[in-house]
């Protein structure tokens, strides 16, 4: 049994805080669900007042933040204004890192000591997939081989140094929801696919990315360095992605002491305090450590909720009434 003093220290940890939740307008996305704009942020605000906390939304191309009297404050469109102080959370759910302005928001947030969720320095890693792949090699995890593609003339070179097979993955550096991702069976598809996207979009980048076989993935879901819970993706039908967008129906599963060892090393390379993981099962879960596939600074409580009830967004707001995870 603990001691009095323990559970003392612990009731002191939890107590209500404020918070404000910064989202996209739904035109913005693309490719990820309305279900992750404003719709979001009413439910967080709604699940806030069930726990007795203070909400306040604003969409990040009509929000904007001013000092003063030595305090910080955040507006929405119609000026209306939030104190953002110690006692404040900010969640960053919206595509921050689409424009510098957007970017700078934040940065001036936590140049103040307001709490993000998460930080810039964690949706910059996360939102460039080349650079989460480097970051997480620099920790020894366990990932498809990749390579950037700079050069479209030196793509052959380049496909040779992920393992010269087909099929194989090319991505956009930017992008999510599994849209920028395609499946090459050969040279010709190869050449072709990497000059349209090129051509389309040249800010996007490109990698080439060693294909893994598999027939689903997971998403383990990660809140204040714990592990909230994971759900299985089958590859949608007709499709290689299992991204719940692209039609993937997702399932309870339980993940493995070895899958679970290698998403809290994730989540400390990233320094994350609300992600989701994806991972490539391997043959023998128990044995053989699964690939690490994406992380995801932003994901998306839609499926997540389907197969764990309840709310993510709810189980959020509550994880971080204990001041131990602000940290």
């Amino acid at each position: 049994m603990k001691p009095l003093r323990q559970f003392i220290e612990e009731d002191e940890n939890i107590k209500p805080y404020r918070f404000a939740v910064i989202y996209s307008d739904p035109k913005d996305v693309g490719d990820d669900s309305d279900e992750e704009t404003e719709p979001m942020a009413l439910k967080m605000l709604s699940f806030g007042k069930e726990l007795g906390l203070t909400g306040f939304k604003a969409q990040i191309n009509e929000t904007y933040v001013v000092k003063k009297d030595n305090k910080l404050f955040l507006y929405d469109k119609e000026d209306k204004e939030f104190l953002l102080d110690e006692n404040t959370i900010v969640f960053n759910r919206s595509k921050s890192n689409d424009h510098p302005s957007w970017q700078n928001i934040y940065r001036e947030i936590t140049l103040n000591n307001i709490k993000n969720v998460n930080s810039m320095q964690t949706h910059d890693i996360c939102f460039d997939k080349f650079r989460t792949y480097l970051t997480l090699k620099q920790e020894n995890i366990k990932q498809p081989k990749t390579e950037i593609v700079n050069d479209l003339s030196k793509i052959v070179d380049v496909h040779k140094r992920v393992g010269g097979k087909y099929p194989v993955i090319l991505k956009t550096i930017l992008g999510t929801g599994g849209v920028g991702v395609l499946k090459v069976q050969d040279e010709g598809q190869l050449l072709s696919s990497a000059q349209i996207i090129e051509k389309l979009g040249p800010d996007r980048g490109l990698i080439l990315q060693e294909f893994i076989p598999m027939k689903y993935d997971i998403r383990v879901m990660v809140v204040g360095g714990d592990i909230m819970g994971a759900m299985k993706r089958p590859v949608a039908e007709g499709d290689f992605r299992t991204n719940v967008h692209q039609g993937s129906e997702p399932e309870k599963i339980e993940i493995t002491e070895l899958e679970r060892d290698v998403v809290l090393d994730v989540v400390k390379a990233i320094n994350g305090d609300w992600v989701g993981i994806d991972l490539i099962p391997s043959a023998d879960r128990e044995k053989i450590p699964p690939h690490l596939l994406e992380v995801n600074s932003q994901p998306g409580h839609v499926g997540y909720d389907s197969v764990h009830g309840g709310s993510i967004l709810k189980d959020v707001l509550k994880k971080f009434k204990n001041r131990e995870y602000w940290t």
